[in-house]
């Protein structure tokens, strides 16, 4: 969506109804960063950052390797994900 300069693109804003504002203000600022916020590493938002994101991450040899060699650590993050749901 954000690839392409369409006509809408340049000229409409982007409504995104199932993120909460700040949880996608802060994929934004890691997309362009790199990092997380520290402040907001303290909160239930790397959780909900980490629910926005898991299509994607899902999808990477990275998470296979940790759900290969970690899987305790993955069921637990996928609850916590489940819980702040």
């Amino acid at each position: 969506m954000f690839q392409h300069q369409t006509e809408d693109y340049l000229s409409e804003p982007v409504e995104i109804e199932d993120v909460e504002p700040l949880v996608f203000r802060e994929i934004l600022h890691f997309i362009s960063t790199g990092r997380l916020s520290e402040s907001e590493m303290k909160s239930t938002k790397p959780f909900k950052i980490l629910k926005v994101a898991a299509n994607e991450v899902m999808a990477t040899e990275a998470w296979e390797k940790v759900e290969r060699d970690h899987p305790k650590l993955c069921l637990t993050t996928l609850k916590k994900i489940v819980e702040t749901g």
